[in-house]
C-alpha cells in the first residue's frame, strides 16, 4: 500500500520540491503569474528565507531533542508552488521511519499578502468599509501584495504575524505525522475533520512551547499574554486562508472556531508548564482564554468581513451552526479516533 500523505490548503497530484534556499530568481520564476518585482520581490524573498530559517531550526531542535533517540526522521522541504499548500506523509523511497514534511513556497507570501491586507483595514482612519467581495473575484491570495511599492511599507508586525502563521501551519503538519494522522485512513468527513481538529490543538501546543526557541531573541515572546495574543492571531489567519485556500472547504472549520482548537491546545500546555498565568482553577483558566480571545479575536473578524477574502468570514448563523457541529460531532470523533486506531500510532518520542 502506497504511504497516505495528508495535503492542506490547494489540493495538487504532484509537488517538485526544492533542497535549496529560495532565491530571488526562484521565487521569480515560480510567481510567473503574479509578476513579482521590485520591491515585491525583496519582501517575498525576505518572508520566505526568514521562514526557511525559522523552521530548520526548529526542526533540528526536534531531531536532537526527541527523533533521533526514537530512530525516526521528519525531512523539511519547500515545494515551488505558487499556491497555498502543504504536505506531510511518509517518504516512499526512504527507512520505514522517515516522513518528508513539505510547504509551499506560496504559504509564507500569500501569508504575508492576507496579513498586509488585514492590517491595512485595521490601521485605516476611519475605518475602510468595502463591499464583502465573493468567491470568485480577486482577492489577497490571488493578487500578491497588491498596490505594495516600498519594501519600507511593510512593517515588522506584519512580519512577525506572517511568520507566527507560518509556523503554526508547520507545527499542523509536524502534528500530523507525529500523532499517527499519516498512518490512519480516515473513512468520512467526519475523521478528516477529526483528524484536523487534532491537528490544530497539538499545533497550539507546539507553538506555545517552542516559540521562546527560536533563532532570532528578538522574535521570542516577552510573557505568557504574548504567547496567547501571537497564537489567537496566527490561528485566526491561518483559518481564514486555509477555509478560503481548499477545494475541500467543508473540512475545515470557519476561522472563529477553529481559533478554539488551536487555543485549547495552548491552554494544554501552559496549564502544564511555568508559563502558567496567575490562575488557580479551571474556571479562572477558562475565564482568561476567554478574554484574551474576546480581546484580540473581534477585530480581525470585523477586518475580514471588510476584506476582499469577507466570504470566508462565515455569517453568525453559520458560524454558529459550525460551532454546534465541532462540539456535538467532530470532538465526538477525534476523541474515539484517539482512544482507538490513533491511540498507537504516534511516534514514540519519549
Amino acid at each position: 500500500m502506497l504511504p497516505i500523505k495528508i495535503q492542506d490548503g490547494h489540493e495538487i497530484k504532484k509537488s517538485n520540491f526544492l533542497n535549496i534556499t529560495p532565491s530571488s530568481k526562484i521565487l521569480n520564476e515560480v510567481f510567473q503569474s503574479n509578476n513579482l518585482i521590485d520591491a515585491r520581490l525583496d519582501i517575498a524573498t525576505k518572508i520566505c528565507d526568514r521562514f526557511r530559517r525559522e523552521v530548520e531550526h526548529l526542526n533540528n531542535l526536534i531531531k536532537a531533542t526527541a527523533l533521533d533517540r526514537s530512530g525516526w526522521v521528519i525531512n523539511f522541504n519547500f515545494c515551488a508552488l505558487d499556491i497555498f499548500y502543504a504536505e506531510a506523509g511518509q517518504s516512499l523511497f526512504a527507512p520505514q521511519n522517515t516522513y518528508e514534511l513539505r510547504v509551499s513556497l506560496g504559504v509564507p507570501v500569500i501569508t504575508l499578502s492576507v496579513v498586509l491586507e488585514l492590517m491595512e483595514i485595521l490601521e485605516s482612519t476611519p475605518p475602510r468599509i468595502d463591499e464583502p467581495e465573493n468567491l470568485i473575484k480577486p482577492n489577497s491570495i490571488t493578487v500578491i501584495f497588491n498596490n505594495l511599492t516600498k519594501e519600507e511599507s511593510v512593517s515588522d508586525l506584519a512580519i512577525e504575524l506572517a511568520l507566527d502563521t507560518c509556523l503554526l501551519l508547520y507545527f499542523h503538519e509536524l502534528s500530523h505525522i507525529l500523532f499517527g494522522h499519516c498512518d490512519y485512513q480516515t473513512s468520512d468527513e467526519n475523521e478528516l475533520r477529526a483528524i484536523e481538529l487534532d491537528a490544530d490543538f497539538n499545533a497550539g501546543s507546539f507553538f506555545c512551547s517552542l516559540v521562546s526557541e527560536l533563532p532570532d531573541p528578538l522574535r521570542r515572546p516577552s510573557s505568557t499574554n504574548s504567547i496567547t495574543e501571537r497564537l489567537i492571531r496566527a490561528s485566526f489567519i491561518l483559518g481564514t486562508i486555509l477555509k478560503a485556500c481548499s477545494t475541500k472547504s467543508k473540512k475545515y472549520h470557519y476561522p472563529t472556531v477553529r481559533v478554539n482548537c488551536f487555543v485549547g491546545g495552548g491552554a494544554y500546555y501552559i496549564r502544564h508548564s511555568a508559563l502558567n498565568p496567575n490562575v488557580t482553577t479551571d474556571s479562572q483558566e477558562d475565564q482568561y482564554w476567554e478574554e484574551q480571545t474576546n480581546r484580540i479575536q473581534p477585530p480581525l473578524l470585523e477586518a475580514l468581513r471588510k476584506s476582499s477574502l469577507a466570504y470566508y468570514a462565515g455569517t453568525e448563523i453559520e458560524i454558529d451552526k459550525d460551532r454546534d457541529e465541532m462540539d456535538t460531532i467532530t470532538y465526538t470523533t477525534r476523541n474515539r479516533l484517539k482512544d482507538g486506531p490513533l491511540k498507537h500510532l504516534k511516534i514514540p518520542i519519549r
